[in-house]
């Protein structure tokens, strides 16, 4: 097989090697070129997800590696069991060279959600990862913790909810100093209608940077039926210690976040926030705990669950701070 290889011949092979309890099925055409080896129609399979790949490996560090990709599947049990029953359809080009890694073309959509776009990560002294996303549509919701739970968040009936041994909000553990020097970040996302349960959002637009150990991401959006709400966090580091500036601000708001399912969006009650602290720590709970500012929320006229009040108990407070 090498000589036949090296001499230009084309070979269909055939593998099967096991990952865990699975095993990855691969199959296709290899061809060997002067700097390069082709894949012509190879299909891979790793459970229910298959995939077909054609493009050509670099033999060399002066060639680049070029792959077309197309993956899809009836879910992503594998990952998570709640994504079972949502299929998967992704599509990319990847392009690799010496110091650089390009997946441009992106159209990925997972059920109902879809993700476009691209994204290049450069591999010199800092990892530089940047990269353009877009979407028309994405719903959370499939992610939302209701499996044995009521959709409030509650215990279901019958289940008692163990509080002993509660563990704080934020950890104690040091923010990864290290890791936000390492690596810089320039990521611009627009979402143009994102779901949660019965919340909705539309023109969602973020976009984050991470230079130098600094954090800044800025965010701005409208509610389906009015409203808007903008953001701006920065995250300034040192080797050990933080400087946290947290500054939101949102203007009649309908959500639906505490209506439950109505059909008037009148129902709504409109929110409006400004949510405005610095602080400063070397971890998530010293942030917290030593944060100063204020928080103003004003709510109007509209329909609440009464069932809400249950998810705030007396004891929420002593799990932040």
């Amino acid at each position: 097989p090498e000589q036949a290889l090296l001499s230009g011949s084309d070979i269909n092979i055939e593998l099967t090697p096991v990952y865990g309890e699975y095993a990855i099925q691969a199959q296709g055409l290899l061809t060997a070129e002067r700097h390069a080896w082709r894949l012509q129609d190879w299909t891979v399979s790793y459970q229910d997800i298959t995939a077909q790949l054609d493009g050509r490996l670099a033999r060399g560090s002066d060639a680049p590696t070029e792959l077309s990709v197309k993956a899809a599947g009836p879910g992503l049990a594998f990952l998570d069991p709640k994504l079972a029953d949502i299929p998967l359809d992704i599509a990319f080009i990847a392009r690799l060279e010496t110091e650089l890694l390009v997946l441009d073309s992106i159209a990925a959509k997972l059920g109902k959600s879809d993700l476009s776009g691209s994204l290049q990560v450069g591999f010199t002294e800092k990892t530089a990862i940047s990269g353009k996303l877009h979407s028309n549509y994405i719903d959370l919701t499939p992610l939302a913790r209701d499996q044995g739970e009521q959709a409030n968040g509650q215990p279901s009936q019958g289940e008692e909810q163990d509080t002993t041994g509660q563990e704080l909000v934020f950890s104690d553990e040091p923010l990864p100093f290290e890791t936000l020097h390492s690596i810089d970040l320039d990521l611009h996302t627009q979402i143009d209608k994102l779901v949660y349960r019965n919340a909705a959002a539309k023109e969602f637009a973020t976009h984050i940077e991470l230079k130098s150990g600094n954090l800044q991401v800025h965010h701005s959006g409208s509610g389906p039926d009015g409203g808007r709400a903008n953001s701006t966090l920065t995250l300034a580091t040192s080797e050990q210690s933080a400087n946290l500036d947290i500054d939101i601000r949102m203007r009649d708001l309908r959500l639906n976040l505490v209506s439950g399912e109505v059909q008037d969006p009148n129902q709504i009650p409109p929110i409006s926030m400004t949510f405005d602290f610095k602080s400063e720590g070397n971890s998530a709970h010293a942030l917290a705990s030593s944060a100063t500012g204020r928080i103003l929320l004003t709510q109007g006229a509209g329909l609440v669950e009464n069932k809400l009040t249950a998810m705030i108990g007396g004891d929420v407070f002593s799990t932040l701070f």
